[in-house]
């Protein structure tokens, strides 16, 4: 890993070409200075982080998108037209250190136009060398979540739509069942219902539901869910009052239906569970700016 000096800010270079540096001049004319200290471009995704945030943390939540972007280390991303999708819709990973929960709230409550943005909590996050056998990794869930939302759900939308019309979404609500939502007050959970997946949190409405779902199956695909060696220890217990099918067996059991959606080869879904030790090199982009006609589905509100 090597220093340098960017505008008078000390930047962190890593052999795999991920590197902290100030913010760039295009991104804080739109403003985000203001809040932002830090930046890292992954594949032209912007991560933007405040100075309470370590650094070890961010380098944690860059190498987990570049490996979610590029599974087989081989420096390019998998999936070319999600790649282009994430740039033109300003995909954007916001980082706040725990102390800064302030800012993180005010910054919400007027970004800047156009982007489409995620928050990760340092606090939320395991970094790379940290055992993880007790603790959930949030980075895997939330930069996950903006890749799908703004990724995937926008080249194949009637695949992974944030919708009931989508794939994705019929799948989802066969999984609920008679489980009900929790935002139209419907909501049950075993053994008063006989659901797979029931979220009992009243903010999430069904796009938020459908991103959470598709976060759950791939990553228990990819083994997290089940817990060690790759994911925490008692996961299948923690995560039982929400998600029941925490091992690839138990999703081929009870929803073969998301199974074969993401194992078919033209999406090219991450096929390697993140560890925060990208392989390969990344190139050195310039921040994402969407432009007044971007692309979007809307699987956040």
């Amino acid at each position: 890993m090597l220093l340098g000096l960017i505008f008078g800010v000390a930047a962190v270079v890593a052999n795999n070409g991920i590197k902290i540096q100030a913010i760039p001049s295009s991104l804080s004319s739109l403003g985000f200075s203001k809040w932002f200290t830090q930046y890292v471009n992954i594949f032209g995704v912007n991560i933007l982080a405040s100075s309470k945030v370590e650094k070890s943390h961010l380098l944690h939540a860059a190498n987990v998108m570049a490996q979610y972007l590029d599974s087989d280390g081989d420096s390019v991303v998998d999936n070319e037209k999600v790649g282009k999708a994430l740039i033109a819709s300003g995909a954007t990973l916001v980082m706040f250190g725990s102390p800064d929960n302030y800012n993180m709230r005010k910054f919400f409550r007027n970004p800047p136009d156009n982007f489409n943005y995620q928050d990760l909590e340092s606090s939320e996050v395991v970094p790379t060398g940290v055992n993880t056998t007790n603790v959930h990794d949030a980075t895997i869930e939330e930069v996950y979540h903006l890749l799908t939302c703004n990724g995937w759900a926008n080249v194949y939308p009637q695949v992974f739509g944030c919708d009931a019309t989508s794939q994705i979404g019929k799948t989802m609500v066969n999984i609920i069942g008679d489980c009900g939502y929790a935002f139209n007050k419907t909501h049950k959970e075993p053994p008063n219902c006989s659901g797979k997946y029931h979220y009992s949190d009243e903010t999430c409405n069904f796009a938020c539901l459908v991103v959470e779902y598709t976060y759950w199956a791939t990553t228990t695909l990819l083994g997290y869910q089940e817990g060690p060696p790759l994911g925490p220890k008692n996961r299948c217990k923690d995560i039982n009052n929400e998600w029941q099918m925490c091992t690839p067996a138990l999703l081929n059991e009870y929803d073969p239906a998301v199974v074969r959606i993401l194992g078919y080869s033209e999406y090219k879904i991450p096929r390697v569970l993140p560890d925060g030790k990208y392989t390969g090199t990344v190139p050195d982009l310039p921040a994402s700016i969407p432009g007044d006609a971007i692309i979007y589905n809307d699987c956040t509100s």
